[in-house]
């Protein structure tokens, strides 16, 4: 059984208003629903920097939930231009908020591998003063290029040491990962993994909005949980599910996605199954 320390919820899931009141509303809806890790959207950051508030002031109100912020994010490579952007300020956050890690997204699907490789040691150079902060590189399923786990590990493999992946089970089913791609990424390069299932549509067609919570849909994913576990994942699992929950009574959500957590994640423990190919 996954210890309930290794089990977050990505905030995104309580909805996506951006104000100090609804954020500490849904923080406070995580820790009431057994959460000890939250993730964070940079929007949310963004908002209560400029709401003349000090991060010292939303870590604390964390902390006294007894919480801990484990990611923030997403923020791009590049910009409009094509051109790698400096996100130091995102990084200064995630220090002033103790989260080990920023997910960060590779917005340059045109670009060949040696291209996206340079630009990914570029942009980790640019936020190399952020000590112990990780950038965790989230690749898309849906995007046109650098859409499965292999291509993903591609790009971070040879870069610098604070460069990790972000492995989203959803966008490692939407594009397709081979299963046999998990046996090749070292675990302790998954810096965390984002939990959710899909309705019942077309792979091809999955989107974002199509997401629901852990065993409400048709992914495999005791298969892929039980396949972490064995090449030996012992890094955290955070619940982010959009749609129609987003729009809902944010407690009773927090509720219902810990619930899920805890019935996939407790029947998962090691297993030598293979992923259906």
């Amino acid at each position: 059984m996954i210890t309930r320390n290794r089990v977050a919820l990505h905030l995104v899931t309580l909805g996506e208003a951006h104000d100090p009141r609804h954020l500490l509303q849904k923080v406070k809806a995580a820790a009431a629903a057994g959460f000890q890790n939250i993730g964070l959207q940079i929007e949310d950051v963004e908002v209560w920097v400029k709401s003349d508030k000090h991060l010292r002031e939303l870590n604390t109100a964390v902390k006294d939930q007894g919480l801990q912020v484990i990611e923030i994010g997403e923020v791009p490579v590049c910009d409009e231009r094509g051109r790698v952007t400096d996100q130091a300020r995102a990084f200064a956050a995630a220090e002033a908020l103790c989260a080990p890690m920023v997910a960060v997204v590779y917005n340059g699907p045109a670009a060949s591998l040696p291209r996206a490789r340079d630009d990914w040691a570029k942009f980790l150079d640019l936020v190399s003063d952020a000590e112990n902060i990780s950038a965790a590189l989230h690749f898309k399923g849906d995007a046109p290029n650098f859409n499965t786990l292999d291509r993903a590990w591609d790009v971070v493999s040879d870069g610098p040491e604070n460069g990790c992946l972000l492995l989203d089970v959803y966008d490692f089913w939407r594009g397709q990962s081979l299963p046999t791609s998990l046996e090749a990424v070292p675990m302790e390069r998954v810096g965390i993994v984002h939990l959710a299932d899909v309705r019942n549509v077309p792979r091809e067609k999955a989107s974002a909005a199509d997401r629901t919570f852990p065993g409400a849909g048709i992914m495999p994913l005791t298969h892929i949980v039980s396949a972490l576990n064995h090449c030996g994942y012992a890094g955290l699992f955070s619940v982010e599910v959009l749609g129609d929950c987003q729009r809902r009574d944010c407690a009773k959500v927090a509720q219902e996605a810990f619930r899920a957590a805890r019935r996939l994640l407790g029947t998962s423990g090691p297993s030598h199954r293979k992923l259906p190919a």
